[in-house]
């Protein structure tokens, strides 16, 4: 079989169509947040600073520092209120297409954002920070000498701060949402690097003169935190290793997508090694695997999701001929035009060779051709 490029797939667009949607009421809800803030902000700043020295001793030295500070605070609080619109769009978004543990996960992580994420913000610039700096202006006061502090820096490193949290926040969520979306473990990873690289040189890049001499540290530690936090995400065990799918014709005529599904039946079926399944070996073909198909809810919850957004008319799994199978699942299946196979490896011995599995294949689909 030849490779072509990959067939287009309508619900596909559809999908992309709703989250362009998702970007543009986003968006919409931030310039309207924007300009609301800009008539108060002032006041806003006002607070803060007669928190941080109600002696008025902070200072504006450069001509622009004002501006920037004033739509800095803009920008800040713009993000931090539309937060529950993101989260409920993204929400909206997703949980049609999650598992159960997956919805409870992803509630979950939205519901602590909205309230932590505020809460914390809130803590740093109207507590900790004027705490800080009116403990240290006490400790190092002169008698007869007024301190007089560059408002400039005080608000970066506020900001600094608040940048962090929202990077880091952003940063989590999409790897998540890379982990539930059904992309192949390859995929997953190219993906996931590049979320983090990207975040990661964001923050070293846009923090502040403040932050100097730690950003790269800053940046390592907000990558960690939000990668160790995507690593509780529910992990279902259909693992796809390779999801290139394409249209085939085989000796009927007929053009068909296929997925293999390499189901180990709890130990009891000769498997294929991960790297053989990973290598993507039959080319147009989904690659998946699994623990025990007929017994695991949320592999079958899975499999039915990726035949329907993935239009599959065939699935072929490796250990059985799909006999044990729930029958709610195979009447979904069939409902969405989907036929399972089988290549009844479970009656093999479980020393059978992998060269011998890998004929087996070939002999399998040797019909088939990219349309």
């Amino acid at each position: 079989m030849s490779r072509t490029s990959r067939v287009s797939n309508p619900l596909l667009s559809e999908h992309f169509s709703e989250l362009n949607k998702l970007f543009f009421r986003s968006s919409l809800s931030l310039l309207f947040a924007i300009i609301i803030w800009a008539f108060y902000v002032d006041n806003i700043l006002d607070t803060w600073t007669s928190i941080i020295t109600p002696s008025s001793a902070l200072s504006i030295y450069g001509p622009y520092d004002w501006l920037e500070i004033r739509w800095t605070a803009i920008l800040i609080l713009s993000v931090v209120s539309i937060l529950p619109i993101i989260c409920y769009e993204i929400r909206r978004f997703t949980l049609s297409g999650l598992t159960k543990k997956e919805k409870i996960w992803l509630n979950s992580y939205l519901l602590i954002s909205v309230l932590m994420i505020p809460f914390i913000l809130y803590v740093t610039w109207f507590i900790s920070i004027p705490e800080f700096i009116n403990h240290f202006s006490r400790l190092e006061s002169i008698d007869g000498i007024n301190n007089r502090y560059d408002a400039k820096e005080i608000f970066s490193l506020a900001s600094g701060f608040s940048w962090i949290i929202i990077i880091t926040f952003l940063s989590t969520l999409s790897v998540s949402l890379i982990n539930f979306f059904g992309f192949s473990e390859k995929e997953k990873s190219y993906f996931s690097t590049r979320i983090f690289l990207i975040c990661g040189g964001i923050l070293i890049l846009t923090l502040p003169s403040v932050f100097e001499g730690i950003r790269v540290t800053i940046a390592l530690t907000s990558i960690s935190i939000a990668f160790l936090i995507s690593r509780t995400t529910p992990r279902v065990s259909l693992r796809r290793h390779h999801l290139n799918i394409q249209n085939l014709v085989g000796s009927s005529g007929d053009s068909q997508r296929i997925a293999l599904l390499d189901c180990s039946c709890e130990g009891a079926c000769p498997s294929l090694s991960t790297n053989q399944i990973s290598g993507g070996s039959f080319l147009g073909i989904a690659n998946l695997s699994c623990k025990a198909l007929c017994l695991e809810v949320e592999e079958q919850y899975s499999l039915m999701q990726l035949a329907n957004t993935e239009n599959l008319s065939k699935i072929v799994i490796t250990g059985c001929d799909g006999t044990p199978l729930p029958f709610l699942m195979k009447n979904k299946l069939n409902k969405i035009g989907t036929n399972i196979e089988g290549l009844q490896w479970l009656n093999l011995p479980a020393n059978v060779s992998e060269d011998w599995l890998n004929k087996s294949l070939e002999d399998y689909f040797s019909d088939l051709q990219v349309e």
